[in-house]
This record gives structure tokens, C-alpha cells and sequence, in this order.
């Protein structure tokens, strides 16, 4: 399945997306959310 998701629109739904998952983990003390990590722009969540 593919959803194309281009400029703007893109960014704005990839902060949402970073901020539920924060939210929704945010009680975990073995979860990390890096938002821009270095060398890349798309988070990466681990826990």
C-alpha cells in the first residue's frame, strides 16, 4: 500500500505522526524518538 505525500502536506503529517508516537510513548522509560537524527530526516523510534 502506498500514499503518496508530497511537500508542505508531507512534513506536516510526518510532525503529527512524531508527536503521537511521543505521546503514546512517553511512559516507556526503554522508548527513544530522535526527531532529526543526524544524516537523516526521517525519525527513528526504537524501544
Amino acid at each position: 500500500m502506498s500514499i503518496e505525500i508530497i511537500g508542505p502536506k508531507k512534513y506536516k503529517f510526518q510532525d503529527r505522526v512524531c508527536l503521537l508516537l511521543a505521546l503514546q510513548y512517553a511512559q516507556s522509560a526503554h522508548a527513544q524518538l530522535e526527531i532529526e537524527p543526524r544524516g537523516g530526516e526521517d525519525p527513528p523510534v526504537s524501544g
